[in-house]
Protein backbone atom coordinates (compact mmCIF):
# COMPACT_ATOMS: atom_id res chain seq x y z
CA UNK A 1 0.00 0.00 0.00
CA UNK A 2 2.61 2.26 -0.05
CA UNK A 3 4.11 5.05 -2.63
CA UNK A 4 7.71 5.43 -3.66
CA UNK A 5 9.37 7.13 -0.89
CA UNK A 6 10.63 10.60 -2.19
CA UNK A 7 12.11 11.89 1.22
CA UNK A 8 15.97 10.45 1.71
CA UNK A 9 15.69 10.70 5.32
CA UNK A 10 19.63 9.90 5.32
CA UNK A 11 20.03 13.31 4.32
CA UNK A 12 17.70 14.71 6.59
CA UNK A 13 20.06 16.74 8.96
CA UNK A 14 20.41 20.72 9.74
CA UNK A 15 21.96 22.72 7.29
CA UNK A 16 25.00 23.64 8.87
CA UNK A 17 26.99 26.98 6.83
CA UNK A 18 25.56 30.57 6.61
CA UNK A 19 22.87 30.42 4.40
CA UNK A 20 23.01 26.47 3.39
CA UNK A 21 19.48 24.63 3.07
CA UNK A 22 17.77 21.38 2.59
CA UNK A 23 15.05 21.14 0.09
CA UNK A 24 13.70 17.33 -0.08
CA UNK A 25 12.65 15.85 -2.50
CA UNK A 26 13.98 18.10 -5.69
CA UNK A 27 11.89 20.73 -6.33
CA UNK A 28 10.19 19.42 -9.32
CA UNK A 29 9.78 16.09 -7.55
CA UNK A 30 7.62 18.19 -5.38
CA UNK A 31 5.33 19.20 -7.93
CA UNK A 32 5.29 16.08 -8.92
CA UNK A 33 3.86 15.04 -5.72
CA UNK A 34 1.11 17.70 -5.60
CA UNK A 35 -0.73 16.80 -8.71
CA UNK A 36 0.08 12.52 -7.13
CA UNK A 37 -1.38 12.91 -4.11
CA UNK A 38 -4.28 14.83 -5.42
CA UNK A 39 -5.19 12.07 -7.97
CA UNK A 40 -4.52 9.74 -5.26
CA UNK A 41 -6.60 11.25 -2.70
CA UNK A 42 -9.41 12.63 -5.44
CA UNK A 43 -9.93 8.95 -5.94
CA UNK A 44 -10.02 7.48 -2.16
CA UNK A 45 -13.37 6.03 -1.66
CA UNK A 46 -13.10 4.72 1.61
CA UNK A 47 -16.14 5.43 4.07
CA UNK A 48 -15.26 8.11 6.34
CA UNK A 49 -18.97 9.96 8.66
CA UNK A 50 -21.13 8.83 5.81
CA UNK A 51 -19.61 9.84 2.83
CA UNK A 52 -16.15 8.99 1.25
CA UNK A 53 -12.97 10.61 2.71
CA UNK A 54 -12.67 12.19 -1.24
CA UNK A 55 -16.06 13.50 -0.89
CA UNK A 56 -14.97 15.06 2.79
CA UNK A 57 -11.87 16.42 1.18
CA UNK A 58 -13.87 18.09 -1.01
CA UNK A 59 -16.19 19.89 0.94
CA UNK A 60 -12.93 20.75 3.41
CA UNK A 61 -10.96 22.05 0.94
CA UNK A 62 -14.18 24.06 -0.51
CA UNK A 63 -15.14 25.21 3.09
CA UNK A 64 -11.38 26.88 3.93
CA UNK A 65 -10.51 27.68 0.89
CA UNK A 66 -13.26 28.66 -1.16
CA UNK A 67 -12.37 26.19 -4.35
CA UNK A 68 -11.77 22.90 -4.06
CA UNK A 69 -10.46 22.50 -7.46
CA UNK A 70 -7.09 24.56 -6.80
CA UNK A 71 -3.78 22.85 -5.24
CA UNK A 72 -3.41 23.27 -2.11
CA UNK A 73 0.27 23.47 -0.41
CA UNK A 74 0.19 23.28 3.45
CA UNK A 75 2.56 24.12 5.73
CA UNK A 76 2.26 24.88 9.54
CA UNK A 77 3.78 25.94 12.51
CA UNK A 78 3.30 27.07 16.52
CA UNK A 79 2.58 31.16 16.39
CA UNK A 80 6.18 31.46 17.95
CA UNK A 81 8.50 33.93 16.84
CA UNK A 82 10.05 31.93 14.51
CA UNK A 83 13.55 31.46 13.20
CA UNK A 84 14.74 31.68 9.65
CA UNK A 85 14.72 27.93 9.10
CA UNK A 86 11.40 27.44 9.80
CA UNK A 87 10.37 31.08 7.77
CA UNK A 88 12.17 28.92 4.91
CA UNK A 89 9.46 26.81 4.69
CA UNK A 90 7.13 29.72 4.03
CA UNK A 91 8.61 30.69 1.05
CA UNK A 92 9.09 27.32 -0.47
CA UNK A 93 5.44 26.84 -0.13
CA UNK A 94 4.59 30.13 -1.69
CA UNK A 95 7.04 29.30 -5.05
CA UNK A 96 5.64 25.74 -5.17
CA UNK A 97 1.74 26.47 -4.96
CA UNK A 98 2.78 29.22 -7.27
CA UNK A 99 3.91 27.17 -9.64
CA UNK A 100 1.52 24.88 -9.66
CA UNK A 101 -1.20 27.38 -10.07
CA UNK A 102 -2.36 27.21 -6.56
CA UNK A 103 -2.58 28.83 -3.68
CA UNK A 104 -0.30 28.31 -0.68
CA UNK A 105 -1.92 27.94 3.57
CA UNK A 106 0.07 28.04 6.82
CA UNK A 107 -1.55 26.32 9.89
CA UNK A 108 -1.34 27.95 13.16
CA UNK A 109 -1.17 25.77 15.45
CA UNK A 110 -2.87 27.81 18.32
CA UNK A 111 -3.25 24.75 20.12
CA UNK A 112 0.14 24.21 21.25
CA UNK A 113 1.77 25.81 24.03
CA UNK A 114 4.67 28.31 23.73
CA UNK A 115 8.28 27.37 25.17
CA UNK A 116 8.40 31.13 25.85
CA UNK A 117 6.49 34.29 25.97
CA UNK A 118 9.67 36.70 25.48
CA UNK A 119 12.10 37.71 22.34
CA UNK A 120 15.30 36.22 22.76
CA UNK A 121 17.44 38.88 21.83
CA UNK A 122 21.66 38.42 21.62
CA UNK A 123 23.27 41.28 22.77
CA UNK A 124 26.72 42.63 22.34
CA UNK A 125 29.50 43.54 24.88
CA UNK A 126 32.45 44.48 23.74
CA UNK A 127 33.62 41.26 21.91
CA UNK A 128 30.99 38.83 23.92
CA UNK A 129 27.27 38.13 23.52
CA UNK A 130 25.04 37.21 25.96
CA UNK A 131 21.62 37.02 25.18
CA UNK A 132 18.03 39.12 27.33
CA UNK A 133 14.50 37.75 27.17
CA UNK A 134 12.32 40.91 26.41
CA UNK A 135 8.50 39.66 27.42
CA UNK A 136 5.66 40.37 25.25
CA UNK A 137 3.11 37.99 27.51
CA UNK A 138 2.74 35.54 30.16
CA UNK A 139 1.25 32.09 30.39
CA UNK A 140 1.00 28.96 32.64
CA UNK A 141 2.37 26.08 32.29
CA UNK A 142 0.00 23.63 29.76
CA UNK A 143 -1.94 26.75 28.84
CA UNK A 144 -1.95 26.96 24.84
CA UNK A 145 -1.34 30.25 22.54
CA UNK A 146 -5.03 30.23 21.55
CA UNK A 147 -5.38 31.54 25.53
CA UNK A 148 -2.57 34.46 24.91
CA UNK A 149 -4.14 37.65 25.11
CA UNK A 150 -3.76 39.95 22.45
CA UNK A 151 -1.07 43.53 23.78
CA UNK A 152 -2.68 46.88 24.30
CA UNK A 153 -1.26 49.80 22.81
CA UNK A 154 0.36 50.57 25.72
CA UNK A 155 2.13 46.76 25.67
CA UNK A 156 2.65 46.96 22.80
CA UNK A 157 4.90 50.40 23.19
CA UNK A 158 6.42 49.41 25.93
CA UNK A 159 7.70 46.22 23.95
CA UNK A 160 8.79 48.48 21.11
CA UNK A 161 10.84 50.24 23.00
CA UNK A 162 12.46 47.61 24.96
CA UNK A 163 13.27 45.84 22.15
CA UNK A 164 14.63 48.94 20.10
CA UNK A 165 17.08 49.61 23.58
CA UNK A 166 18.35 46.13 23.39
CA UNK A 167 18.89 45.69 19.65
CA UNK A 168 20.52 49.52 19.72
CA UNK A 169 22.28 49.79 16.31
CA UNK A 170 20.81 47.21 15.07
CA UNK A 171 17.20 47.75 14.93
CA UNK A 172 17.07 50.00 12.35
CA UNK A 173 18.22 47.67 10.28
CA UNK A 174 16.21 44.68 11.51
CA UNK A 175 12.65 43.81 10.19
CA UNK A 176 11.34 44.42 13.50
CA UNK A 177 9.59 48.22 12.29
CA UNK A 178 8.00 46.43 10.19
CA UNK A 179 6.68 43.05 12.24
CA UNK A 180 5.62 45.86 14.92
CA UNK A 181 4.04 48.31 12.25
CA UNK A 182 2.46 44.84 10.79
CA UNK A 183 0.51 44.13 14.27
CA UNK A 184 -0.49 47.70 15.11
CA UNK A 185 -2.93 47.39 11.85
CA UNK A 186 -4.40 44.18 13.22
CA UNK A 187 -6.49 46.38 15.35
CA UNK A 188 -9.74 43.60 15.16
CA UNK A 189 -7.17 40.98 16.48
CA UNK A 190 -8.90 38.63 18.89
CA UNK A 191 -5.44 37.69 20.85
CA UNK A 192 -1.38 37.42 20.79
CA UNK A 193 -2.10 34.85 18.08
CA UNK A 194 -3.76 37.15 15.46
CA UNK A 195 -1.31 39.80 16.49
CA UNK A 196 1.89 37.82 16.03
CA UNK A 197 0.72 36.55 12.52
CA UNK A 198 -0.04 40.10 11.46
CA UNK A 199 2.95 40.92 12.20
CA UNK A 200 4.59 38.07 10.08
CA UNK A 201 3.12 38.68 7.46
CA UNK A 202 3.53 42.13 7.10
CA UNK A 203 7.68 41.59 7.00
CA UNK A 204 6.65 38.66 4.61
CA UNK A 205 5.11 41.35 2.35
CA UNK A 206 7.77 43.13 1.55
CA UNK A 207 9.75 40.11 0.54
CA UNK A 208 6.90 39.15 -1.68
CA UNK A 209 5.93 35.65 -0.08
CA UNK A 210 2.34 35.09 0.08
CA UNK A 211 0.44 32.54 2.38
CA UNK A 212 -3.07 32.25 3.63
CA UNK A 213 -3.15 31.68 7.44
CA UNK A 214 -5.67 29.39 8.90
CA UNK A 215 -5.78 29.15 12.33
CA UNK A 216 -6.07 25.42 13.52
CA UNK A 217 -8.91 26.51 16.52
CA UNK A 218 -10.93 27.22 13.65
CA UNK A 219 -10.61 24.90 10.82
CA UNK A 220 -9.90 21.79 12.62
CA UNK A 221 -12.81 19.10 13.42
CA UNK A 222 -15.69 17.24 11.12
CA UNK A 223 -15.27 14.01 9.93
CA UNK A 224 -11.96 13.42 11.31
CA UNK A 225 -12.47 13.71 14.74
CA UNK A 226 -16.22 12.35 14.37
CA UNK A 227 -14.41 9.20 13.45
CA UNK A 228 -11.65 8.86 15.87
CA UNK A 229 -14.90 9.34 18.33
CA UNK A 230 -17.06 6.48 16.70
CA UNK A 231 -13.91 4.15 16.12
CA UNK A 232 -11.85 4.31 18.84
CA UNK A 233 -10.55 1.04 19.94
CA UNK A 234 -10.02 0.53 16.15
CA UNK A 235 -7.86 3.81 15.64
CA UNK A 236 -6.15 3.28 18.94
CA UNK A 237 -4.97 0.09 18.02
CA UNK A 238 -3.59 1.12 14.60
CA UNK A 239 -2.31 4.38 15.88
CA UNK A 240 -0.14 2.40 18.93
CA UNK A 241 0.86 -0.21 16.09
CA UNK A 242 2.39 2.43 14.11
CA UNK A 243 4.40 3.89 16.91
CA UNK A 244 5.12 0.33 17.51
CA UNK A 245 6.94 -0.18 14.32
CA UNK A 246 8.78 3.33 13.93
CA UNK A 247 10.19 2.29 17.73
CA UNK A 248 11.59 -0.74 15.81
CA UNK A 249 12.77 0.80 12.97
CA UNK A 250 14.55 3.94 14.84
CA UNK A 251 15.94 1.20 17.75
CA UNK A 252 13.83 3.04 20.37
CA UNK A 253 12.87 1.24 23.54
CA UNK A 254 9.57 1.67 25.75
CA UNK A 255 6.29 3.02 25.21
CA UNK A 256 6.68 6.46 25.78
CA UNK A 257 8.77 7.81 22.95
CA UNK A 258 9.20 9.54 20.62
CA UNK A 259 5.54 10.28 22.37
CA UNK A 260 3.48 7.78 24.66
CA UNK A 261 1.00 5.19 23.01
CA UNK A 262 -2.60 5.48 23.88
CA UNK A 263 -4.33 4.27 26.81
CA UNK A 264 -6.96 1.74 26.47
CA UNK A 265 -8.97 0.09 29.57
CA UNK A 266 -10.72 -3.30 30.41
CA UNK A 267 -13.51 -0.81 31.13
CA UNK A 268 -14.03 0.40 27.60
CA UNK A 269 -12.72 3.90 28.01
CA UNK A 270 -10.08 5.07 25.23
CA UNK A 271 -7.98 7.91 24.48
CA UNK A 272 -7.98 10.08 21.40
CA UNK A 273 -4.92 11.69 20.38
CA UNK A 274 -6.22 15.09 20.80
CA UNK A 275 -6.37 17.90 23.80
CA UNK A 276 -9.44 19.43 25.40
CA UNK A 277 -9.51 22.03 27.82
CA UNK A 278 -11.70 25.69 28.93
CA UNK A 279 -10.78 28.98 28.49
CA UNK A 280 -7.64 29.54 30.95
CA UNK A 281 -7.23 26.34 32.17
CA UNK A 282 -4.32 24.28 30.97
CA UNK A 283 -4.89 21.12 28.40
CA UNK A 284 -5.86 17.84 29.14
CA UNK A 285 -6.32 14.03 27.90
CA UNK A 286 -9.26 13.14 26.33
CA UNK A 287 -11.30 9.72 26.57
CA UNK A 288 -14.32 8.38 24.95
CA UNK A 289 -16.72 5.61 26.25
CA UNK A 290 -19.56 4.18 24.28
CA UNK A 291 -22.74 4.41 26.59
CA UNK A 292 -25.72 3.41 24.86
CA UNK A 293 -26.93 5.53 22.14
CA UNK A 294 -24.25 8.15 23.19
CA UNK A 295 -20.73 8.48 23.38
CA UNK A 296 -19.44 9.86 26.71
CA UNK A 297 -16.39 12.34 26.88
CA UNK A 298 -14.29 12.78 29.78
CA UNK A 299 -11.24 14.44 30.31
CA UNK A 300 -8.75 13.59 33.73
CA UNK A 301 -11.95 12.74 35.30
CA UNK A 302 -14.15 16.01 34.94
CA UNK A 303 -17.64 15.36 32.23
CA UNK A 304 -16.65 16.94 28.57
CA UNK A 305 -20.05 16.07 27.39
CA UNK A 306 -22.45 13.54 25.76
CA UNK A 307 -23.10 13.07 21.66
CA UNK A 308 -25.12 11.06 20.25
CA UNK A 309 -23.43 8.13 18.44
CA UNK A 310 -25.58 8.31 15.20
CA UNK A 311 -24.48 11.79 14.33
CA UNK A 312 -21.29 11.46 14.32
CA UNK A 313 -20.90 8.21 12.27
CA UNK A 314 -22.83 10.39 9.75
CA UNK A 315 -21.18 13.43 10.40
CA UNK A 316 -24.15 15.16 11.05
CA UNK A 317 -23.68 15.98 14.61
CA UNK A 318 -25.13 19.36 15.32
CA UNK A 319 -23.80 19.49 18.68
CA UNK A 320 -20.26 19.52 17.64
CA UNK A 321 -20.55 21.36 14.46
CA UNK A 322 -18.56 21.01 11.46
CA UNK A 323 -15.71 23.63 11.79
CA UNK A 324 -15.98 24.85 15.47
CA UNK A 325 -14.27 22.61 17.41
CA UNK A 326 -16.00 22.76 20.71
CA UNK A 327 -18.00 21.01 22.88
CA UNK A 328 -19.90 23.36 25.45
CA UNK A 329 -17.51 25.14 27.14
CA UNK A 330 -14.52 22.30 26.26
CA UNK A 331 -12.42 22.85 23.31
CA UNK A 332 -10.95 19.76 21.41
CA UNK A 333 -7.73 20.18 20.04
CA UNK A 334 -5.92 17.80 17.93
CA UNK A 335 -2.34 16.57 19.09
CA UNK A 336 0.58 16.89 16.50
CA UNK A 337 0.15 13.98 14.65
CA UNK A 338 -3.74 13.96 13.97
CA UNK A 339 -3.38 17.39 12.86
CA UNK A 340 -0.93 16.89 10.37
CA UNK A 341 -3.33 13.41 9.48
CA UNK A 342 -5.83 15.54 8.82
CA UNK A 343 -4.18 18.43 6.88
CA UNK A 344 -2.56 15.47 4.55
CA UNK A 345 -5.56 13.72 4.06
CA UNK A 346 -8.38 16.14 3.71
CA UNK A 347 -6.71 19.30 3.10
CA UNK A 348 -3.30 19.39 1.16
CA UNK A 349 -2.09 18.52 -1.54
CA UNK A 350 1.23 18.38 0.06
CA UNK A 351 2.00 19.02 3.12
CA UNK A 352 5.86 21.00 3.92
CA UNK A 353 7.41 20.05 6.93
CA UNK A 354 10.47 21.13 8.75
CA UNK A 355 13.12 18.47 9.85
CA UNK A 356 11.57 17.32 13.13
CA UNK A 357 7.95 17.09 11.74
CA UNK A 358 8.66 15.07 8.66
CA UNK A 359 10.81 12.74 10.94
CA UNK A 360 7.95 12.10 13.25
CA UNK A 361 5.72 12.06 10.29
CA UNK A 362 6.65 9.04 9.16
CA UNK A 363 4.22 7.49 11.98
CA UNK A 364 1.58 9.08 10.19
CA UNK A 365 2.30 7.66 7.12
CA UNK A 366 1.92 4.03 9.26
CA UNK A 367 -1.48 5.14 10.60
CA UNK A 368 -2.44 6.48 7.00
CA UNK A 369 -1.49 3.01 5.89
CA UNK A 370 -2.80 0.96 8.76
CA UNK A 371 -6.02 2.39 9.29
CA UNK A 372 -7.48 4.17 6.19
CA UNK A 373 -5.64 1.22 3.88
CA UNK A 374 -4.58 3.64 1.75
CA UNK A 375 -0.83 4.69 0.53
CA UNK A 376 0.40 7.70 2.40
CA UNK A 377 0.54 10.79 0.54
CA UNK A 378 3.99 12.09 -0.25
CA UNK A 379 4.76 15.19 1.85
CA UNK A 380 8.24 17.46 1.58
CA UNK A 381 10.84 18.69 4.02
CA UNK A 382 12.63 22.09 3.91
CA UNK A 383 14.93 24.02 6.34
CA UNK A 384 17.90 26.38 6.03
CA UNK A 385 20.63 28.05 8.28
CA UNK A 386 20.86 31.49 8.61
CA UNK A 387 22.84 33.07 11.37
CA UNK A 388 23.23 36.97 12.76
CA UNK A 389 26.11 38.50 12.53
CA UNK A 390 27.50 39.07 15.59
CA UNK A 391 31.04 38.78 17.01
CA UNK A 392 32.46 35.20 17.68
CA UNK A 393 35.74 34.34 19.31
CA UNK A 394 38.67 32.31 17.88
CA UNK A 395 38.56 29.47 20.48
CA UNK A 396 37.63 25.95 20.08
CA UNK A 397 37.27 23.30 22.67
CA UNK A 398 40.51 22.34 21.70
CA UNK A 399 41.81 25.78 23.46
CA UNK A 400 39.46 24.56 26.29
CA UNK A 401 41.46 20.99 26.31
CA UNK A 402 44.69 22.92 26.30
CA UNK A 403 43.54 24.88 29.53
CA UNK A 404 42.15 22.44 31.61
CA UNK A 405 45.11 20.40 30.77
CA UNK A 406 47.31 23.35 32.28
CA UNK A 407 45.34 23.41 35.85
CA UNK A 408 46.27 19.46 36.14
CA UNK A 409 49.39 19.52 34.67
CA UNK A 410 50.36 22.31 37.17
CA UNK A 411 49.25 20.28 39.80
CA UNK A 412 51.01 17.22 38.82
CA UNK A 413 54.53 18.27 36.94
CA UNK A 414 54.72 22.00 38.94
CA UNK A 415 58.50 21.68 38.47
CA UNK A 416 57.30 22.03 34.16
CA UNK A 417 55.89 25.16 34.62
CA UNK A 418 57.55 27.16 38.13
CA UNK A 419 60.13 30.25 37.07
CA UNK A 420 63.58 29.83 37.95
CA UNK A 421 65.07 30.20 41.13
CA UNK A 422 67.49 28.76 43.47
CA UNK A 423 64.65 26.89 45.88
CA UNK A 424 62.88 26.16 42.57
CA UNK A 425 65.87 24.28 41.22
CA UNK A 426 66.87 22.70 44.68
CA UNK A 427 63.40 21.65 44.76
CA UNK A 428 63.19 19.97 41.36
CA UNK A 429 66.15 18.34 41.67
CA UNK A 430 64.97 16.77 45.18
CA UNK A 431 61.60 15.79 42.62
CA UNK A 432 64.16 14.34 40.35
CA UNK A 433 65.91 12.46 42.50
CA UNK A 434 63.10 10.72 44.36
CA UNK A 435 61.60 9.99 40.85
CA UNK A 436 65.13 8.00 39.92
CA UNK A 437 64.00 6.02 43.15
CA UNK A 438 60.47 5.41 42.19
CA UNK A 439 61.98 4.51 38.63
CA UNK A 440 64.75 2.23 40.21
CA UNK A 441 62.03 0.37 42.48
CA UNK A 442 60.30 -1.09 39.45
CA UNK A 443 62.99 -3.15 38.22
CA UNK A 444 65.02 -4.08 41.54
CA UNK A 445 61.58 -4.09 44.09
CA UNK A 446 60.80 -2.56 46.73
CA UNK A 447 58.83 -2.72 50.06
CA UNK A 448 55.08 -1.45 50.10
CA UNK A 449 56.19 1.10 52.85
CA UNK A 450 59.35 2.20 50.75
CA UNK A 451 56.97 2.79 47.63
CA UNK A 452 54.73 5.19 49.67
CA UNK A 453 57.54 6.98 51.20
CA UNK A 454 58.45 7.70 48.07
CA UNK A 455 55.01 8.67 46.67
CA UNK A 456 54.55 10.86 49.62
CA UNK A 457 57.92 12.54 48.61
CA UNK A 458 57.08 13.61 45.47
CA UNK A 459 54.06 14.74 46.47
CA UNK A 460 55.38 16.83 49.13
CA UNK A 461 58.10 18.48 46.31
CA UNK A 462 55.09 19.30 44.03
CA UNK A 463 53.07 21.13 47.08
CA UNK A 464 56.16 22.93 47.95
CA UNK A 465 56.84 24.03 44.19
CA UNK A 466 52.99 25.01 43.73
CA UNK A 467 53.82 27.08 46.90
CA UNK A 468 56.41 28.88 45.53
CA UNK A 469 53.68 30.80 43.13
CA UNK A 470 50.77 30.56 45.41
CA UNK A 471 48.63 32.68 42.68
CA UNK A 472 49.13 30.62 39.60
CA UNK A 473 46.87 27.69 39.91
CA UNK A 474 43.99 30.66 39.99
CA UNK A 475 45.56 32.09 37.14
CA UNK A 476 45.51 29.11 35.20
CA UNK A 477 41.77 28.59 36.25
CA UNK A 478 40.57 31.18 35.31
CA UNK A 479 41.94 30.67 31.86
CA UNK A 480 39.29 28.40 31.55
CA UNK A 481 36.76 30.10 32.76
CA UNK A 482 37.60 32.72 30.59
CA UNK A 483 37.95 29.61 27.74
CA UNK A 484 34.43 28.64 28.57
CA UNK A 485 33.08 32.38 28.64
CA UNK A 486 34.32 32.45 25.36
CA UNK A 487 32.61 29.14 23.75
CA UNK A 488 29.62 30.37 25.41
CA UNK A 489 29.63 33.48 23.87
CA UNK A 490 30.06 31.60 20.56
CA UNK A 491 27.32 29.33 21.06
CA UNK A 492 25.16 32.46 21.25
CA UNK A 493 26.75 33.91 18.24
CA UNK A 494 26.28 31.13 16.42
CA UNK A 495 22.43 30.30 17.42
CA UNK A 496 20.31 29.51 13.96
CA UNK A 497 17.11 30.11 16.17
CA UNK A 498 16.37 33.78 16.67
CA UNK A 499 13.12 35.05 15.54
CA UNK A 500 14.07 35.79 11.79
CA UNK A 501 12.67 39.69 11.87
CA UNK A 502 15.78 40.18 13.50
CA UNK A 503 17.66 39.58 10.72
CA UNK A 504 17.83 42.57 7.89
CA UNK A 505 16.53 42.89 4.68
CA UNK A 506 19.22 41.58 2.85
CA UNK A 507 19.99 39.08 4.77
CA UNK A 508 16.42 37.67 3.97
CA UNK A 509 16.37 38.05 0.79
CA UNK A 510 19.85 36.59 0.26
CA UNK A 511 18.25 33.38 1.77
CA UNK A 512 15.17 33.63 0.08
CA UNK A 513 17.42 33.67 -3.32
CA UNK A 514 18.89 30.36 -1.96
CA UNK A 515 16.04 28.32 -2.14
CA UNK A 516 14.61 27.41 -5.09
CA UNK A 517 12.75 29.54 -7.71
CA UNK A 518 9.64 29.02 -8.87
CA UNK A 519 10.77 28.06 -12.27
CA UNK A 520 12.50 25.39 -10.49
CA UNK A 521 9.54 23.53 -9.66
CA UNK A 522 8.16 23.35 -13.74
CA UNK A 523 11.49 22.01 -15.05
Amino acid sequence: MTQAPTLDFSRMSTPSGQGDTLILPEPNVMAESVFGNRDLLSRCDRPLCGATLAQWREHVRRELIGDSSVPIVVTGHQPALIHAGVWAKHVVAHRLAEAVGGVAVNLVVDNDTPKSTALCIPVVDGQSVEVESVPFGSLPAGHAFEQLPSIDDQALDDFFRRVEAVLGGRFAESQMVEFFSGIRMATHARDWVDQVVAGRRAVEGRLGVVLEDRRVSDVWCGPLLFDLITHAAEFVSAYNAALADYRIAESLSGSQRPIPDLYVDEGGWVELPVWAYRSGERRRRLFAKREGEDVVLVSEGQDVGRVPFAGLETGDCQASGLFGSTLGEWRIRPRALTLTLWARLLFADLFVHGIGGAKYDRITDRIIERYFDLPAPRMACVSATLRLNLPRFDVDEDALRVARHRVRDWFWNPQRHVEEGDAAMALIERRKQAVRSGEEFKSTGADRRERERVYREIHACNRLLRDLEPAREAFLRQKVNHVLDMLASNIVSEGREYFFCLHSDEELRMLADRLPPVAAFLN
